[in-house]
């Protein structure tokens, strides 16, 4: 999408640095600028209504998609995660860690934690490279960090 078409559609539209502009959102009756765009490198645009309005109110109000966002379509970019998993793939790290931690102290865990780490596990060893392609390394070497604690524990206890 060309930011161009965008910033057409929007009025009141100033430039704020680079690549960012404020303008009046189309979604509610806007009087002054509380509507933040910015255009990243790669094409994709982010917008922010300091209103309360989602991204998909504004860019449905001038008849645009979600995909106008974004510079390929959806299904043929790369996996992303969203601020949100990657807080909960970094808390289930940490709970693999110290689920380790108690069970190599040879201190009790209750099963249904048990239960609950056999999932981490599962799930946090099936992210690890897609994390490390995105860039997010220093959260993949935690997750290594905590399933090779447990891989450990379970050499240990066979």
């Amino acid at each position: 999408m060309n930011i161009d078409r965008i910033l057409s559609s929007l009025d009141k539209v100033k430039p704020k640095g680079r690549d960012s502009w404020v303008a009046c959102c189309p979604a509610h009756n806007d009087k002054s600028p509380s509507l933040s765009i910015k255009e990243l490198p790669d094409g994709k645009v982010i917008l922010n209504c300091f209103g309360g309005c989602t991204a998909e109110e504004v860019v449905n109000s001038i008849g645009l998609t979600m995909s106008d966002l974004f510079s390929e379509p959806l299904e043929k970019q790369d996996k992303f995660y969203t601020k949100r998993q990657l807080e909960e793939l970094d808390l289930q790290a940490w709970f693999l860690a110290i689920c380790a931690t108690h069970l190599h102290r040879r201190e009790h865990v209750a099963s249904d934690d048990m239960q609950k780490a056999a999932k981490c596990y599962k799930s946090l060893k099936s992210e690890i490279n897609g994390l490390k392609e995105l860039g997010y390394n220093k959260l993949a070497r935690r997750i290594k960090a905590s399933t090779t604690m447990m891989d450990a524990w379970r050499m240990i206890r066979i």
